[in-house]
């Protein structure tokens, strides 16, 4: 049985990421916390439907909205290289397949 505080830690550690991509920070290090936000995104699927009520559920969302907005102006930017910039434009599409799953995921656990 997961422990009941998984998904309140996931979402303080979401919202952690989410916040250092305020920071004037170098590009790889952008990306190992896009990744870290992304991963921690996956997780939320492991803890079961009924821990997470419907106001952490559209927390989350907005949050995923947060980071795909921080990228999108990282992009906008064009101080990156084409190769980051490629891989970060794939997390995008990463971040936002993975709020779909969580979308159905809820539908189908959650009975909403």
């Amino acid at each position: 049985m997961p422990d009941p505080m998984m998904i309140r830690d996931l979402v303080e550690r979401l919202v952690a990421h989410r916040d250092e991509l305020a920071a004037d920070i170098d590009g790889k290090a952008f990306e190992a916390s896009v990744a870290r936000f992304t991963e921690r995104l996956a997780m939320i699927r492991d803890c079961p439907a009924a821990d997470v009520p419907q106001a952490t559920f559209d927390q989350v969302s907005g949050l995923a909205d947060q980071v795909i907005e921080a990228i999108e102006q990282r992009l906008n930017d064009g101080n990156d290289g084409a190769s980051l910039k490629r891989r970060l434009a794939n997390t995008v599409y990463a971040i936002r397949g993975e709020i779909e799953e969580l979308f159905r995921w809820r539908k189908h656990f959650g009975g909403m």
